[in-house]
């Protein structure tokens, strides 16, 4: 039987194997486990040892209790793409969230970048580009977090900030668009480029109004003459 066959057999391994991943740096006793997803757990080992003879769960003894906990392993080949597997899956069951965050707002870009990608190193794990309301937004994505018992970063900008910050090869966003990201919402790119440093052009403007002027005079001098 492969991997995947074998994780995608149960339903019960794959809401274990979900759990987990959603805890990366924690680990739990059969006991714990059994109070954060049911009862219906705690006689289903083989299930969890099915987990860790995959190689996907690890189990160790703790030093204070001695007790056997298990906590997922994050070398494990397939962590970080069923990690983002598995959220990918929590936002589409929050199907609300793209549509509920476009009431609060007019939103020009969206992009899930971060923990949505697999990405857990990330400075943010959504940007959202429009004018919007943050608290309702702020609201709604704590809602959010409470469903995947994880936090989630957010970047809202302003359209001139956001092509300001482009322009100039902000490390921040250019960090976001370069590495892994998926756009759910674009409106604004292929619109023109915006700058906010129109000094030199009026300098110019300046000097050659001037230049005018001083011909005119020579012009006016040679007449008189």
């Amino acid at each position: 039987m492969s991997t995947l066959e074998q994780l995608f057999g149960a339903k019960e391994q794959i809401q274990l194997l979900r759990f987990f991943l959603f805890h990366p740096d924690q680990d739990f006793t059969l006991s714990e486990i059994g109070r954060k997803l049911g009862k219906k757990y705690l006689g289903k080992k083989k299930i969890l040892y099915g987990l860790v003879n995959l190689g996907a769960i690890l189990e160790a003894r703790r030093e204070d209790t001695g007790e056997l906990s298990y906590h997922v392993d994050q070398s494990w080949l397939l962590f970080q793409e069923f990690r983002a597997l598995f959220i990918k899956a929590q936002l589409l069951v929050e199907q609300d969230l793209i549509a509920k965050l476009q009431y609060f707002g007019n939103i020009r870009l969206l992009i899930l970048t971060g923990m949505f990608v697999g990405e857990r190193n990330s400075d943010t794990d959504m940007l959202i580009v429009g004018k919007v309301n943050h608290p309702q937004v702020s609201r709604h994505l704590k809602a959010f977090e409470r469903s995947l018992d994880q936090e989630t970063k957010y970047t809202i900008l302003s359209v001139p900030e956001f092509l300001y910050r482009k322009n100039v090869g902000d490390r921040f966003l250019y960090h976001i668009l370069e590495n892994r990201h998926l756009v759910v919402i674009d409106t604004i790119n292929n619109e023109g480029k915006l700058s906010k440093k129109p000094q030199p052009v009026v300098i110019k403007r300046v000097i050659k109004k001037s230049n005018v002027k001083k011909k005119k005079v020579k012009k006016t001098i040679r007449k008189k003459r």
